[in-house]
């Protein structure tokens, strides 16, 4: 008898299972929904060229005399999908000395690049007083930072 109650209750356990697994079964229900959206992006690319084909990775200024005012033109390309705003700054000045005798500035500081291509003046002036040092070659880093507008 015992054996018999443990199989109906066995058996009413398991139907009730299914029946439960059914019901929730029809009671859920999915849906999908598509999305897509875009990121802004700053890229930004330096040449000698207007035309964007000769990369410009580096500036030699050569032989420069105390007094000295040298400027060069670099094409900067936008190759983002964004409008930006230019800076520029140095970093890594050997000897550390000549920072206080060698300037750089551009016609671009805080401009709002809207265009594709533009051509950018940079300027670097060596100080009368460098004669005073023993300064006689430098190096030094030029970091144009673009910044969405």
């Amino acid at each position: 008898m015992f054996r018999l109650q443990a199989l109906i209750m066995l058996i009413s356990l398991v139907c009730f299972s299914i029946t439960l697994y059914g019901a929730t079964a029809y009671l859920v229900k999915t849906l999908t929904i598509q999305s897509t959206g875009n990121v802004y992006a700053i890229e930004l690319e330096a040449f000698w060229d207007n035309q964007c084909t000769n990369r410009c990775t580096a500036i030699n200024w050569g032989w420069l005399h105390p007094g000295d005012t040298k400027t060069t033109t670099i094409y900067l390309r936008n190759t983002g999908n964004t409008p930006i705003i230019l800076s520029l700054s140095t970093s890594d000045w050997s000897p550390a000395e000549a920072s206080n005798y060698i300037s750089v500035a551009w016609d671009r500081e805080g401009y709002n690049m809207t265009e594709q291509v533009i051509a950018c003046n940079i300027s670097l002036a060596v100080s009368q007083s460098i004669e005073n040092t023993t300064i006689q070659s430098f190096s030094f880093n030029i970091i144009i930072t673009a910044t969405e507008a």
